[in-house]
């Protein structure tokens, strides 16, 4: 068992703006530095939804950065908003003086790391997804240690200090879902619930797949209810369409805090980020995912392929899904006894619950530094009870997820 360390007097800034995948495990790690009485600056994109998300970390500072993605065709626009956020983040260090800074991945992450390592804090990063991203690869070399979610994306940091820690989710998934959420969502409780989201701010190609099955859904299966994150453009038809049909409905552009809508959903239809996974092992809930195809290096593809090996979800390639199959698909999710109780047992092993402890344990220095085997020839996984990361040096464990968990 973990030590909870102390953090009294210990300042940790987070960097994990840009998209719900990253804001949402540091804020869990927010969550917990301050549980343990720690003081945390969290450092934000501009956009509408990290100044809403952010929020929602009470006791916390907030910096929002004029950081931009690397978009093709957009380099001045990239490197300016770089520019202008190293500028910021040192300002920002100077006052506040962080003892720790931690990167989440994406846009976000590069001054903060840069201008951390400059005035002397201790720099780490978490890498959540099954395929190491772009900002993540090009900082590790600065970083004092590595946190990753799946224990196999080790092998793709060279540095010795890596640690398989898990994806945070937040406090709120060790909760009792709140008496009052239903009325507030318009829905009933003893119904079942198809929550649908392209991450929190929607997704065109899903909320077009709904379109096309929403009516099979609602025709085969009367009372059931939808939960819908449309994003800004297809609110409208949407929401028409469910009340066309007589379907119970919550529809919304964006929520800047998804955990209330996962723990009440009985199936989800998402992408396939690996912060998205995370929540649904800690909420046990079964789904259908659609991984982005534009993701870089395919990395949602990746989290779905690992977790559909493993019973945890299914998954279809939105470039040859068929909708009619999907509708079957997510019929047995919602319906399918048998269906339901083998995923949520495979979902089980993938709950990484503890892993915003475990980060911070690691933070405040119970690191472990290993390449190949431990002393004792292998390292308790994050990943839920029973799993196991056996390291060998002979064996790539990459290929296949059998041999990166080991069942006792």
């Amino acid at each position: 068992m973990s030590r909870r360390r102390d953090f009294s007097q210990c300042k940790v800034a987070i960097a994990c703006g840009g998209t719900g995948g990253h804001f949402f495990p540091g804020l869990a790690i927010g969550q917990e530095v301050i549980r343990r009485g720690g003081q945390v600056l969290l450092l934000a994109s501009r956009k509408g939804i990290d100044r809403v998300a952010a929020s929602t970390l009470p006791g916390s500072r907030i910096e929002f950065l004029p950081s931009v993605a690397l978009i093709r065709g957009q380099v001045i626009a990239f490197a300016w908003g770089l520019i202008q956020s190293l500028g910021c983040c040192l300002r920002c260090f100077s006052i506040w003086k962080p003892d720790i800074v931690l990167v989440m991945g994406g846009f976000t992450s590069v001054a903060p790391a840069v201008a951390g390592r400059l005035l002397g804090a201790r720099v780490y990063l978490h890498e959540a997804n099954s395929v190491p991203g772009r900002a993540n690869r090009s900082l590790a070399g600065l970083c004092h240690g590595i946190f990753v979610g799946f224990p196999f994306v080790r092998k793709a940091f060279r540095s010795r200090a890596v640690r398989v820690s898990g994806t945070p989710v937040r406090s709120q998934f060790e909760q009792a879902i709140p008496p009052d959420c239903y009325d507030r969502l318009g829905l009933a409780a003893d119904a079942p619930i198809l929550l649908v989201m392209g991450g929190s701010q929607g997704a065109r190609a899903i909320n077009d797949l709904m379109l096309e099955i929403a009516p099979y859904l609602a025709h085969r299966h009367p009372g059931l209810q939808v939960i819908h994150l449309t994003g800004r453009h297809d609110r409208g038809s949407l929401q028409a369409l469910y009340q066309r049909l007589g379907m119970r409905h919550y529809v919304s552009e964006f929520c800047a805090d998804t955990s209330e809508l996962v723990r009440v959903a009985t199936a989800v239809l998402s992408r396939a980020g690996a912060s998205s996974l995370a929540e649904y092992a800690a909420a046990r809930v079964p789904a259908l995912l659609v991984p982005y195809p534009q993701a870089v290096d395919d990395h949602q593809k990746q989290n779905a392929m690992i977790f559909g090996d493993g019973g945890a979800a299914e998954w279809l390639d939105q470039r040859t899904l068929k909708p009619s199959f999907a509708a079957q698909v997510l019929s047995r999710l919602l319906f399918d006894r048998k269906v339901r109780r083998s995923m949520k047992e495979a979902l089980q092993r993938w709950d990484a619950r503890g892993a915003a402890g475990r980060i911070a344990d690691g933070l405040m220095g119970e690191w472990v530094t290993d390449r190949g085997a431990t002393p004792a020839g292998e390292t308790k996984g994050p990943l839920g009870r029973g799993v196991v990361y056996k390291s060998s040096s002979s064996e790539c464990p990459e290929n296949r997820l059998s041999r990166a968990l080991i069942l006792n």
